[in-house]
Formats: C-alpha cells, structure tokens, sequence
C-alpha cells in the first residue's frame, strides 16, 4: 500500500529504513538539508521498532502495523485513565469508543508523520501514573514515571509540552491531596531532568541547541517562542484561575470532566496562539486535533453515561453522523489512485538524476521522495532539526526569488545539480514554485504531466576552491547578491566524489588545492584516509585544506563522538542519584523553596 501524497508518514518510514539498512553506520543522513545528523531528525524507538517488524511485514506496512497499535493503546490507555480519575467503569468504555470513533487523529495523518500518534499512546499511562505520584511518594513511582517520560521523548520530543499540559491540569484537580507541594516540585524537576539526560544520550546536546536556534513557529525560534508564550500566559492565568474557581466549584465537576474541560481549553487557546501567528498555516494550528479529540472523548463520556436515554441517543447520533462525514474526507486521500500516478512520474525523472548527484524538490515530494528512492535534496522533513544556517534562505530564494541569478548562485552554494519544478499542469498538491520563467536559463532533461526537470551544469557538491573564501563576508540574507556572487567566485572546477552512508570519498588530482564540500560542517567530520584539516566556510559549508599533493584519494567519516555518550549519561546518573535521595536532601533545602511562594496551592 502506498500513504496519502501529503502525508509526512514517508518521512518517518525512510528514515526508519535508513536505520534498518544502514545499521551501524547510521549517524549520519545524507539525503536531507545537504546531510544531516540522523539522531537530529527522529528518535531511535521507532526506527529499533520497525526493523524489527520488518522481519515480517514490509516496511510499509510495519509502520502501519504501529500506528494502528497506537489506537488501541490511547483508547485502553484512556480507560484506565479515567477509572485512576474515579470515573465509573461505563464513562471509561464510552469515552474509549468514542476516541475510536472520531476522526480527527486518523485526518491528522494526511498531513504528519504518526510520531505524535505513536508517542500520545502512551500519555494516558503516564497521566495514571503520575496521580499515584501526586498522592504519595514512591520510589518506584519516580522511576516509572521517569522511564516512561524518557521512552515519549525517544518517541518524539514534540509530545513533552503535552506531558507537562497534562500535568499541570493534574496538579490543579488534585491540589487539596498535595502536601509538600515544593516536594513534589522538587522531584517532578529532577525527573525531569533526568529523563531529558537520558534522552540527550540518543540526542545530544547539540540537537537541542540547533533546536531552540531554529524557527519553528510563525517564524520565531523555539527560544523566542517560549518567551511569547510565557508573557501571553502571565497575562491570561489570573483570569483562567478566576474562572476555574468560580465556575467549576459552583458546579461540582467530577475530576474527570474538570480535566477534560481544562485540557480541552489548553489546546484550543495553543491552537489560537498558532492561528495568530500565522493564520495562512491551516496544517500548524490544527495540529492539536489529537489533544483536542482525546479532551472532547472524555467530556462526551462523561456527558453521554451520566444523560438520560433520550439526550444519550442524540449525543450519540449527533457523534455518529459528525465523525462519518469527516471519516470520508479523512479516507479519501488513501484511495486518490491519481495520487499514486503522479508519485510514479516523479519517480520516473528522478531516476535520471545520479545517485550521487543532489537534486532541488519542493512540495509534498520532500517528504515521500527518500521512501521510494535515495537521492540526496536540499530539503527535507525535520526543517527544526537541520544544521545548516542557510539552507533556508536558499531553499526560498531557489522556489519564490524574483532573481534568476541568485537561485543560480544558491543552487550552487547548497551544491543541487538538478531541480525539479512543478506548474500548474502538475498533479503536486502544494504549487510551491513562482516566476517558472527564470528556470529556463538551465537545461532541460524531461518533461512530463507539469513536472520540469532542469540541470545546473556549474553546480557540484565537491570543488575544488580558493582558500580565501574563508575570508569572505557571511551573506546577510537569501538575497544578498554581492555577498554571494563574491562567494560563487572561489569555487572551482568539479572533483570526483562519492557519497556513502557516513562517508565521503573524495578522488583527487595531484596538486594540494584546498577542497569544498555542499555539506554541513560539523565537529563530528574526521578524516580516516588522507592528511588535512576540516574547517568551516562563511556560510555553514565545508572545507578540507590540505596538508599534501600525495594523497590520490580523501575519506571523510562522521561518527558520533563518545563523549556525546558518556557526558549526559555521567549527568543523568547523578541526577539519578539525587532522585533516590531526594526525601533526605529535601529538609536541607526546604528553606530555600519557601520563597517560590508554592504553598498558597496547598490552601
């Protein structure tokens, strides 16, 4: 079977294939945003999980295999949930039903990968958990509590400010149980700490730097988002906190509807949050469809046990009928045979590309194209976790520029031999490309159904180069033209090269010029044959000087360094440490909490 045009899943089964085939060379993935750290892009859960699956299934459907699996764990997950709430057994089965039953989470994966799906799974679990933590202390309930939230984090680090969502709801329903409440703090920090140790040993320390570097919201970094989100919410929790007292005490909710109603209206304003900030960008203000029906699931099962058969019966029908006209915009998709075909075409002109070449795509092909074939692009399906700092600003300049001379310039910067670009004709879903004329200053290959395959003769991903383009100035932008045509003016005749997992290998002439790569630098790049030293060009590229005209062939290799390893893992241990001790060192540091003003919740 083959997964709708749109849909992200491609993204997750080719890196997930990678892995599986590349075992253990894997650190590195050539085929996005001109190569890229592959434990940046995806976490190892998924990947160890479809390997194995794949033993038995096919690719496709291993990951399938997964997803479907994800349903049923929410939905048991959401039973036991609600019966640790104090739900009867009736709310419990109805809200799981019902969770099955609406449509949203299966539309969503039209549009993402299923890493979400597959990490919510088991939040129900850690949300039942975590009310035994709030109600006494364990030690076993710490570590529980720490391994799951270390394993949602190897799943997709996107479902923690879900986690933490979650918990702050569950705090404020069972706040009259808390006793010690900076306690409690104290220890939900440390387990914090110590599963986000855990989880930098796959991760690193780099990735959640890059991370808060890049944007990733209405065009803010990560950085500057919390910061807007954080001001947005000082200014709305007095009023939230009125609310919830007034209007929940005088209604005498049971907790299970207190936290449907409060986790409902969490994720409508975040949703408001991403509407205001880019309200073109239907698909990232509608990407809380999954928190939102697992909210609605338990308010309705709640509403629908405790009705009478009349107002039961309508609520039901009324769910029936709503979530079977969305199930057929959500199926439809899955059965578009025109979407199949385009895929095949597309498929077809990139088969012309060489394997070793880099090629520029655009549109909904980014994210399947690296499921069905491996070919190195300039973009790809993790824009938060790439490293290189211009890749972005050519990537627009190449689609929406006005100037056929930069899009020339940066398609030989991010070292794209190709591009393909798609009109109006073309069966692609998103029309990402603008003012087509320029693209026919280069030469065309193929044509077919709308789709133009065009060839950059100048452009490489190894060349020779003068070294003083170490000297030149950083562009300032996508645009800067006279920053990269004095750029453009160093780089030099093609070399011959080969790229190979975690490997390039560079064949060489017999003369010592300094050498440049169309791949990100990054200190984890080590030369295992031939002399010379790997530095870092003006705009994130690399460059390797020479030591020596002997050599007839050069071997990079990117290896994750120990130390990556073993630093977090010598953090998360001490941490560990204090978790296990934190009853003992909590009474010397008591002193300390009381000025965080934390119990007033107590009262």
């Amino acid at each position: 079977m083959d997964f709708p045009q749109t849909s992200l899943i491609p993204s997750s089964l080719a890196l997930s294939k990678y892995f599986s085939e590349s075992f253990p060379n894997f650190w590195w993935y050539p085929y996005w945003y001109l190569g890229n750290p592959f434990n940046y892009l995806i976490g190892p859960v998924v990947p160890v999980l479809t390997t194995i699956l794949s033993n038995f299934l096919p690719f496709n459907l291993s990951y399938l295999l997964l997803l479907i699996l994800s349903f049923l764990l929410t939905c048991f997950g959401t039973y036991f949930f609600l019966k640790k709430l104090g739900s009867l057994k009736k709310e419990g089965i109805i809200a799981s039903a019902i969770f099955l039953i609406l449509p949203f989470s299966f539309f969503l994966l039209n549009f993402q990968d299923g890493l979400h799906h597959l990490a919510f799974s088991v939040l129900p679990f850690i949300f039942s958990i975590f009310i035994s933590f709030l109600g006494k202390k364990s030690l076993k309930i710490d570590l529980l509590l720490c391994i799951l939230t270390t394993l949602v984090s190897l799943i997709d680090i996107s479902i923690l400010p879900i986690l933490l969502i979650g918990f702050t709801v569950l705090i404020i329903i069972y706040r009259e149980v808390i006793k010690e409440i900076e306690s409690l703090i104290l220890r939900l920090i440390l387990i914090f700490l110590t599963s986000f140790s855990l989880a930098t040993i796959w991760y690193s320390l780099g990735f959640w730097v890059t991370l808060m570097q890049n944007p990733s919201l209405g065009g803010r970094t990560l950085t500057n988002l919390f910061s807007y989100l954080f001001d947005l919410l000082l200014n709305l929790l007095p009023l939230a906190g009125a609310v919830y007292v007034v209007r929940f005490k005088s209604f005498n909710l049971s907790k299970t509807l207190q936290f449907g109603l409060l986790f409902l209206i969490s994720f409508l304003f975040l949703s408001l949050v991403r509407f205001i900030s880019d309200p073109d960008f239907i698909l990232d203000w509608i990407s809380y469809g999954l928190e939102i029906q697992f909210a609605v699931s338990i308010i309705f099962g709640v509403l629908i046990s405790n009705a009478s058969s009349l107002k039961s019966f309508i609520l039901t029908a009324f769910l029936v009928i709503f979530s079977l006209s969305i199930w057929v915009l959500a199926i439809s998709p899955w059965v578009n045979k025109e979407s199949q075909t385009y895929k095949q075409t597309i498929i077809f002109s990139l088969e012309k590309v060489f394997p070793s070449d880099r090629v520029f795509l655009s549109g909904s092909t980014v994210f399947w194209a690296n499921s069905k074939i491996d070919i190195s692009q300039i973009r790809g399906g993790s824009d938060a976790s790439s490293i290189h700092p211009f890749w972005i600003h050519g990537a627009y300049q190449i689609r929406e520029g006005e100037e056929a001379l930069l899009t020339d310039y940066w398609l030989q910067i991010l070292g794209a031999k190709y591009i393909l670009v798609n009109n109006q004709a073309s069966k692609e879903f998103y029309q990402d490309f603008k003012n087509l004329e320029k693209y026919q200053q280069f030469a065309q290959v193929i044509q077919s159904e709308g789709n133009f395959l065009y060839q950059n003769r100048s452009s490489s991903i190894a060349r020779g180069v003068d070294i003083e383009i170490l000297n030149v100035e950083k562009p300032k932008g996508g645009a800067d033209l006279a920053a990269l045509n004095n750029y453009v003016s160093f780089l030099k005749e093609p070399i011959d090269y080969h790229l190979d997992k975690n490997r390039i290998y560079l064949n060489l002439k017999d003369n010592s010029s300094p050498l440049w790569l169309a791949v990100p630098f990054n200190s984890n790049w080590r030369l295992v044959k031939g002399e010379g030293e790997i530095v870092k060009d003006p705009v994130g590229n690399l460059i390797v000087k020479r030591l020596t005209s002997q050599d007839k062939q050069l071997v990079l290799e990117y290896k994750k360094s120990i130390a990556e390893i073993i630093l977090p893992l010598i953090v998360a241990a001490f941490l560990f440490l204090i978790l296990i001790n934190s009853q003992k060192i909590y009474p010397k540091v008591s002193k300390y909490t009381k000025y965080w003003g934390l119990r007033d919740l107590e009262d």
